[in-house]
């Protein structure tokens, strides 16, 4: 229709130009007359294209501010977390520096717990531990952070550190050894281990003669054990604290590829006044804060209670590592007996080694 009424205006047109009889103001007039109008449906419907448009951008403005909102609140949330995450860092740093270890492992495993894969806060939780003289809790943590990141040297200095203060000398320097050859240290720290493996030698050599005069106690405990299958692997400590571990043949203990270890402790009491029920207590700690800093299983139970006399076991990580231990009191002081196992302890393994436990003579 409206190319009909196109062509009847260009002849129109035409024909009146050819004739002269109009001027540049009628012809704008004329032109005006013959335009086609547009029906109350077209101009209806432009009017809803116009508020259809409208609304669509009034839409697109309005996700581009929820975005934006998101966007700005997840900022914030993450700012938070992370001054919040911070500032929990530098709080247990500054107990540590403070020497109030307690507060300190509390902050570090708060900080772990937000953040499990915080290297330096597994190493600061460490010696925490340690300062407190809780190794075996502090080489929990390191042994994680080895796991983690195994080209990181400072986890492997301070497990050489502790094993040096327990006078496990040759560990010790393998730890160092370990620590110089990661991709990590830097220079200085490989001149300055190299000077601690000479220093550590020195000291194995002045502890093995001493230990000699002293004759260290590790025979006060009876177990009875299978010679052809156990043997002892390590040896260490005093007349106020000592150790001895059994492993199986063939198995190396030192460097922890051990699958089954059997554990003696000696803690005398004017060097560790702790009731057994506070020493387990102590030692499970660790570990519940590992699980939970690793969301991993950690169950636990108590077999036999005399109050001086205490049986316990526990598994982590659905019986990764599983352990059943027996804490006994006497007049001396502390004795822990442990055995662990990296795998499930099956029923018949744990009547076994309850009955080996059990039987165990305390010889003084």
């Amino acid at each position: 229709m409206k190319r009909f009424f196109n062509l009847l205006l260009i002849i129109f047109l035409s024909a009146v130009l050819t004739s002269g009889c109009l001027k540049k103001e009628e012809i704008k007039e004329s032109v005006t007359k013959f335009i086609p109008l547009k029906t109350q449906q077209e101009t209806e419907r432009e009017a809803e294209i116009k508020d259809e448009i409208a609304q669509a951008k009034a839409d697109i403005s309005l996700k581009k501010l929820d975005k934006l909102s998101v966007k700005n609140e997840k900022s914030k949330k993450d700012s938070f977390e992370a001054m919040s995450y911070k500032n929990d860092f530098k709080e247990a740093e500054s107990a540590y520096k403070a020497k109030n270890y307690t507060d300190a492992i509390l902050g570090f495993n708060q900080v772990l717990k937000d953040n499990p894969k915080n290297y330096k806060a597994h190493c600061m939780l460490a010696m925490s531990y340690a300062q407190k003289g809780d190794n075996n809790s502090a080489e929990m943590v390191l042994t994680r952070a080895i796991e983690m990141f195994p080209d990181e040297w400072n986890a492997y200095t301070i497990l050489g550190d502790i094993k040096r203060s327990e006078h496990n000398y040759g560990v010790a320097i393998e730890y160092y050894k370990k620590a110089i050859a990661t991709p990590t240290i830097p220079d200085e720290g490989k001149v300055h281990y190299l000077k601690e493996i000479d220093k550590t030698t020195k000291e194995q050599n002045t502890w093995n003669q001493k230990a000699a005069s002293l004759g260290i106690i590790t025979t006060s405990v009876e177990m009875n054990l299978d010679k052809t299958k156990w043997e002892i692997a390590y040896n260490a400590g005093n007349d106020k604290n000592w150790i001895v571990e059994y492993g199986l043949k063939g198995e190396d203990v030192m460097n922890y590829k051990w699958t089954q270890l059997v554990t003696v402790q000696f803690f005398e009491k004017t060097y560790y006044n702790k009731t057994p029920e506070e020493h387990i207590l102590n030692q499970l700690a660790a570990i519940e804060k590992m699980a939970i800093n690793t969301q991993k299983m950690f169950q636990k139970s108590v077999i036999s209670n005399k109050t001086t006399d205490i049986m316990y076991e526990w598994a982590f990580d659905k019986g990764q590592e599983s352990e059943i231990a027996r804490v006994v009191q006497t007049e001396k002081g502390l004795y822990h007996l442990h055995y662990a196992k990296k795998g499930v302890i099956n029923k018949q393994e744990r009547q076994q080694w309850i009955d080996v436990l059990n039987k165990a003579k305390i010889k003084e």
